[in-house]
């Protein structure tokens, strides 16, 4: 899943300055962010703490506007084969605002 993405040598910089210098290439992860590792961590200490499982109706509220939310729910999703809640409004009025 996320992670296991390859180091890429930029040629130019390896070039002028006499070194190697390798960049990792986090946009190959599945949602495209360097967050997909923070996100994948999350779900696996939720798992490994017994807080998600999965066929439970266990379910992640992550309190974001950013990329970790997109990643947590990219990788949930394609973890869990997952599609949106379509009660997600009765939940979301059931969370305190």
């Amino acid at each position: 899943m996320a992670g296991n993405t390859p180091l890429i040598r930029i040629r130019s910089l390896s070039q002028a300055l006499g070194v190697d210098i390798l960049g990792k290439a986090e946009f190959l992860n599945p949602g495209g962010s360097v967050k997909d590792r923070v996100a994948m961590k999350m779900i696996d200490d939720a798992e490994s703490a017994n807080l998600l499982k999965p066929g439970t109706n266990s379910r992640i509220f992550e309190g974001t506007v950013g990329s970790t939310g997109i990643s947590i729910a990219t990788l949930a999703a394609a973890r869990y084969d997952l599609s949106p809640s379509e009660n997600f409004d009765q939940i979301f009025q059931g969370l305190p605002h």
